[in-house]
């Protein structure tokens, strides 16, 4: 098989260089290009409709602006150098392969965690504002959601970076913090489900109105429909 073996910093890298795989390397550049379009549009208007709205500028919202900011660095920086890295393999351009592949995969692992996490900060926001009541707007505040996505952000790039020195056994660190985020998010939403169900239950006794719950379970299935769809990706 006509294989290309190279090895570029942390990235230990066997491209093929049959027909059908410059195809289908022609068809995902296509695809990246039209999506990275579509992302930084999307993102940008989700952006502007929040930093110019003021009634949207409460904690939850901040959370939900730093979440498109981080998908719309996917369209800005992660697709664009999927794209260039992969013409530059069409191209047999190993010069420049290695420097393009290498910002991808730092820009999109760092991305991808931040919005992991960000996705869990969500739910963890929604429990807060429903187990808080009033104390909620004096403990929640844009300041320290400001101050724990930095943090964050910090982190994701420290793990990403502990790749240049952890090349073998660097694979754990995101699947364990996929692990640990999926399951803050499904106990988060869980303990969401259980409070609304004794919402639901005491307004029933109160005044004798049956609700039914199909309107809760689906708001679980899409919470945690994402990280599904992170799975099914990767």
């Amino acid at each position: 098989m006509n294989t290309t073996h190279l090895a570029c910093s942390f990235l230990d890298i066997n491209l093929d260089n049959t027909r059908e795989t410059q195809t289908a390397n022609i068809i995902t550049c296509i695809l990246n290009a039209v999506f990275s379009l579509i992302t930084c549009m999307g993102n940008s208007v989700i952006l502007h409709v929040i930093w110019k709205t003021r009634e949207l500028h409460s904690p939850s919202f901040v959370l939900l602006f730093c979440l498109a900011a981080s998908d719309l660095l996917v369209g800005l920086i992660c697709q664009p150098f999927f794209v260039a890295y992969k013409v530059a393999e069409l191209g047999n351009d190993f010069s420049v392969y290695c420097p393009l592949r290498m910002i991808h995969s730092i820009s999109s692992w760092t991305t991808s965690g931040v919005s992991l996490v960000t996705l869990s900060a969500v739910s963890v926001d929604r429990l807060l504002a429903l187990t808080l009541h009033l104390r909620y707007n004096t403990i929640v505040t844009v300041y320290r959601v400001l101050q724990t996505v930095f943090v964050l952000w910090i982190l994701s790039i420290t793990f990403v970076m502990l790749r240049f020195w952890m090349t073998s056994h660097w694979v754990l660190c995101p699947a364990v913090i996929f692990v640990l985020t999926f399951l803050v998010t499904a106990l988060s939403t869980l303990k969401i489900f259980q409070i609304v169900r004794r919402h639901q239950r005491q307004i029933r006794q109160q005044h004798g109105v049956f609700k039914s719950t199909r309107l809760t379970c689906s708001s679980v299935e899409n919470r945690l429909s994402p990280y599904f769809m992170f799975m099914v990706c990767s």
